[in-house]
């Protein structure tokens, strides 16, 4: 019992962890194309270095 709850709470850690270096890769990029957008990149170049859909890095460009 003991160790099928510690199993679980190890994967429940893994998982948020996991989620959180998304998160924080996803607020890299968007940082790159603000970032890329200020110093006059198109949007189509900083779509191509970013993975970044176009319409995320259209909505940054009027934020």
């Amino acid at each position: 019992m003991f160790a099928e709850v510690y199993s679980y709470d190890n994967e429940l850690m893994y998982v948020g962890r996991q989620e959180g270096r998304q998160e924080g890769r996803q607020e890299g990029l968007i940082e790159v194309a603000r970032t890329s957008l200020a110093n006059g990149l198109d949007i189509d170049t900083i779509a191509l270095i970013t993975g970044l859909d176009l319409e995320t890095i259209k909505n940054l460009n009027g934020a």
